[in-house]
Formats: structure tokens, C-alpha cells, sequence
């Protein structure tokens, strides 16, 4: 993928959807092993407010917080400032630093706040509203989302001064492959 904006848009999707497949795959899991429901009766609204109350649990919101974390921070650190979405997308977080990805991790589980966690967890902390809290994480998501639309370095590459760029071994085989035609 040759645009920027695309790329990091693309990359931005595909991490939310990995963060939600964990999210309903661990809702199920409690649903069905933890909660010992044995089959689905057709009444939805019943199972939004089973899920709802599924995903306000403290032993939920610990063991999907922890996930979230590993995949933001612990994998990148394993593969050289890349997630799932990014080594999909050929891209790396640039300067690579210890430091630049646990702190550019906190910064977009935050932002993103996947299922409301982060606020739960941040009303928790603070005696707060968690819907507020929920409401200026979704202000700070949305300025997000433009930012990387407009082609600009998105509030958590802001915060550590990264960038996520293409990884230098697919722009040289470009180059390479580009002089041979």
C-alpha cells in the first residue's frame, strides 16, 4: 500500500477488530464456562444485559485489560514495534525504544478505551462517572481517527514522538524491484 493514511487507517481498523473478536470471544467464554448458561434462548435483549454485566466484572475487565496490554505493548516489543495489524501492513513504529512503546500502548488503550475499560477502570480509580469519562475518551478517539485521515502523526505517536512508517526491508525491495522494471 503505497498511501500513508490508508495504510494507518487500515492498520487502525484491524486492531479495533482484533480488540472486539478477543472482547466477544472472552464474553462467550464467560457466557458459556464461567456463568454456565448452556445454550442461547432468542430473547437478545436478555443477552445485551447478560453481556453488559459479563463486561463490568472486575475479573473480566482484569483479564481483558491484561490482553489488551499484551497485544499493544508486549508483542510489539517481541517483533520489533509491530502488532498483528502492522506486520499485516508491512509497517513499524520508528524510533523503536522501550520506553516509546509501553508509553505510546497506555496512550492508545486509553484513547481507544476498547469496550469502555478504560473508563470503568479510570471511574474506579477516581470515584468518577464512568459514562463522562467514556464520553471525553470518545472526543479524544474521534480527533484521533482525523488525525490519521489527515495524514497526520496520531495523539499517541504525538505523546512519544513515533511514527509509524513502512519497514525499511519492504521500501528497499520497492526500490529494488522498482529499478528492475
Amino acid at each position: 500500500m503505497e498511501n500513508t493514511k490508508t495504510t494507518r487507517a487500515l492498520g487502525f481498523l484491524i486492531d479495533y477488530v482484533i480488540w472486539y473478536l478477543l472482547m466477544y470471544i472472552m464474553i462467550l467464554f464467560y457466557f458459556f464456562v464461567i456463568e454456565k448458561h448452556t445454550a442461547f434462548s432468542g430473547n437478545l435483549q436478555g443477552y445485551a444485559d447478560i453481556f453488559a454485566q459479563i463486561m463490568k466484572q472486575p475479573s473480566f475487565i482484569l483479564i481483558y485489560g491484561i490482553s489488551l496490554i499484551l497485544y499493544e505493548i508486549c508483542i510489539p516489543l517481541l517483533f520489533g514495534g509491530q502488532t498483528i495489524s502492522k506486520r499485516i501492513l508491512k509497517t513499524e513504529i520508528v524510533p523503536f525504544t522501550v520506553k516509546n512503546i509501553v508509553i505510546r500502548g497506555f496512550i492508545k488503550l486509553c484513547i481507544i478505551n476498547p469496550c469502555g475499560v478504560v473508563s470503568y477502570l479510570l471511574a474506579l480509580v477516581i470515584a468518577g462517572n464512568s459514562s463522562l469519562i467514556s464520553d471525553g475518551l470518545w472526543i479524544l478517539l474521534f480527533i484521533d481517527i482525523v488525525f490519521i485521515l489527515l495524514g497526520k502523526s496520531a495523539l499517541h505517536d504525538i505523546a512519544t514522538k513515533t511514527t509509524v512508517n513502512k519497514k525499511v526491508g519492504e521500501v528497499r525491495n520497492e526500490i529494488y524491484n522498482s529499478k528492475r522494471v
